[in-house]
């Protein structure tokens, strides 16, 4: 009787430790959730027991947000800003504080994110996907006044898209096709990208000598892709991009 109450007792051992590495396993799945908001598709990913839980609350949070900072809801506190004609609004202490950033990265990047471009979007048709090219004129008077994920191809044959240039109210145009930024604050990588994309390789590179914090890779039209020190051992091209040649920014 021991003898097979050791071995019953055994067997229930090995099941319960099995079944704990199991449900330790489950935990450790990562969770997925798709949708689009703020004019883009999201995908955020969660870990642990709570993970199908914080993904509800994650995309609730987004969605109160995009209410808020939405241009095209005619019930959001940015739609009411840009609305204004220079009047007092009433924002909430979250858009106040995201005002505040945007401006605070305008003058990091010397004027390379500019928030207050909304006319000149809107002249352009990126607001409301009536795409034109606004003339020299309308530019001028636009400025006076305040890439290559969303673009038109105009009557001239030329490709125009979203990321524009403050300082010329066009889109920016360098030989950069496309900035990704890796670090802890999503607000900042966002606006990184756009700003470093405005400023081209060589300014983008300075940039990130003279600071620290994050790190980015930059691909250029001729299909070249240069990638900062911090990442050099964490990338590694799919074997269809074998071919690109990699170059590493040091400081």
């Amino acid at each position: 009787m021991k003898k097979s109450f050791f071995y019953i007792l055994a067997a229930g051992l090995i099941c319960l430790t099995a079944c704990g590495k199991q449900s330790a396993s489950l935990q450790n799945e990562p969770s997925s959730k798709s949708f689009f908001a703020m004019d883009t598709y999201m995908t955020i990913t969660a870990y642990g027991e709570n993970a199908a839980s914080a993904l509800e609350q994650a995309e609730e949070r987004v969605t109160e947000l995009e209410k808020m900072w939405s241009v095209t809801d005619e019930n959001s506190e940015i739609y009411a800003i840009n609305h204004s004609s220079g009047a007092s609004v009433s924002i909430s202490k979250e858009t106040a504080e995201l005002l505040d950033y945007s401006l605070r990265i305008s003058d990091l990047t010397n004027g390379a994110l500019d928030c207050t471009m909304y006319s000149i979007l809107t002249a352009w048709g990126f607001t409301t996907n009536n795409y034109q090219i606004p003339t020299e004129t309308e530019l001028s008077a636009l400025l006076k006044n305040t890439g290559y994920e969303r673009y038109f191809v105009g009557e001239d044959g030329e490709t125009y898209w979203h990321i524009l240039n403050p300082e010329t109210g066009k889109p920016a145009h360098s030989v950069l096709i496309s900035v990704t930024i890796v670090g802890k604050e999503g607000r900042l990588c966002d606006a990184l990208s756009t700003s470093l994309f405005v400023m081209g390789l060589d300014k983008a590179e300075t940039f990130w000598q003279e600071r620290e914090g994050f790190e980015m890779v930059l691909v250029t039209d001729d299909g070249k892709i240069y990638l900062t020190e911090g990442l050099e051992d964490q990338f590694t091209l799919n074997e269809i991009y074998s071919n690109l040649q990699v170059e590493v920014i040091h400081r």
